[in-house]
């Protein structure tokens, strides 16, 4: 799982089993690439990372969105992330991405996502998942720039809506 790694990464097999206890999860549990994990047990463990590493939900948020857009998600979707050259178009064939994946991942929930084109450097995004996971998605797009070497910069517009100006190489 891309929090487990994240954590252990960073901090330790010993922080990782401490998040485990503070999200009610047995230090035995092991979470396969290929299984989802409940909202809830994921908003869980969430959280419990941020308690353990004294982040607020913002930096655990953005933690996890770096890691899993420079490290996990290359490793487990690398076509996706081949397929184009910037952060810009990346972020415009999510909707795509997450129905295809879908398809081999068994109870996904994905959100979707709709676009406007802002012009040249600019794009608004708009989530639209029922899961509440706006500070996470916001995560991931800081980690999309990240993975593409771009310095985004995010300005929300709504809780469910942002504005994404493409700032030139990080």
């Amino acid at each position: 799982m891309c929090l487990a790694e994240l954590v252990e990464k960073q901090f330790g097999h010993d922080a990782w089993q401490q998040v485990l206890e503070a999200a009610g999860v047995p230090a035995t549990r092991k979470f396969l690439m290929i299984e989802t994990t409940s909202d809830s047990d994921f908003e869980n463990l969430l959280l419990a990372t941020g308690q353990v590493l004294e982040w607020s939900e913002e930096q655990t948020s953005r933690a996890f969105g770096e890691h899993w857009c420079t490290v996990f998600a290359p490793r487990l979707y690398a076509q996706y992330f081949k397929r184009v050259t910037n952060a810009h178009d990346f972020l415009l064939q999510m909707n795509g991405v997450h129905g295809r994946v879908a398809q081999g991942v068994p109870n996904i929930n994905a959100p979707a996502f709709e676009y406007e084109d802002g012009g040249p450097g600019r794009l608004v995004m708009k989530y639209c998942s029922e899961r509440n996971l706006e500070e996470l998605w916001i995560g991931l797009i800081q980690g999309v720039g990240k993975a593409y070497n771009e310095r985004l910069v995010i300005n929300r517009l709504a809780k469910n809506k942002v504005e994404v100006l493409f700032a030139g190489p990080a």
